[in-house]
């Protein structure tokens, strides 16, 4: 859980692969804006159906999970839940909503993360005691590693009793849009981290092995259009 501060000490040399993901990553940033205006009905679609997807796989990987025909009505109506686990789902969808409508405005601190575990549990949150050490700025390391290494930290710290993955995903997705990559809204994150779960298992050996560059690869490929 000290990696951030390592890297205000200097960063190895980027791994080439690693390279080509965030090389990518640029070019599929400066599209966006055309995108957008190209396909508004589409997006809107690609809209909804990543609000499924990030809510149902993001508690899923949790091992939380709720009938598939109460999905649509969970996320989109407003129904009387039957049990905790629908709670969970519904909240996690408040939370990504609260993300895609005002992440230019939402600071990444210690009260952002315990509002965001807040709302992804459907109660008020339960905060651990831990300190924000580094700030998130570093002109020498490409914003996306120092984004990869502030989610390894905070996975590491485990912070709360319950909770901390859906927030770690969360916090990736509103550092995203600090960025300036939209791609959380319109393709499931919480879902490809899903579909790689063997791989995101490896990054965890990483970690607690003290292999980074295997964390900072998985975390750019996650967002990019590769």
């Amino acid at each position: 859980m000290m990696t951030l501060r390592k890297f205000s000490q200097g960063l190895d040399a980027i791994p080439t692969g690693t390279a080509w993901y965030l090389a990518d990553l640029g070019r599929a940033m400066g599209k966006q804006e055309l995108f957008t205006r190209q396909s508004p009905q589409r997006l809107k679609a690609l809209r909804e159906h990543a609000l499924v997807e990030s809510a149902v796989s993001s508690n899923r990987i949790e091992g939380v999970e709720v009938e598939p025909r109460r999905v649509a009505t969970l996320v989109f109506g407003r129904p009387s839940l039957r049990d905790r686990n629908e709670e969970e789902v519904r909240g996690y969808r408040d939370a990504l909503r609260f993300i895609h409508e005002q992440a230019k405005r939402v600071p990444v601190s210690e009260d952002t993360v315990c509002q965001l575990r807040g709302l992804a549990r459907g109660e008020i949150a339960d905060a651990g005691r831990y300190k924000w050490d580094t700030e998130l700025r570093d002109e020498r390391i490409h914003p996306l590693i120092l984004v990869a290494a502030f989610n390894l930290d905070f996975l590491c710290i485990h912070p709360f009793r319950d909770g901390n993955g859906r927030v770690s995903r969360l916090l990736l997705l509103l550092q995203c849009y600090h960025l300036g990559y939209e791609v959380g809204r319109y393709i499931s994150l919480e879902r490809l981290i899903e579909q790689n779960k063997d791989r995101t298992n490896g990054l965890t050996k990483g970690r607690k092995s003290g292999d980074r560059s295997r964390h900072r690869r998985g975390a750019t490929r996650r967002v990019s259009p590769r």
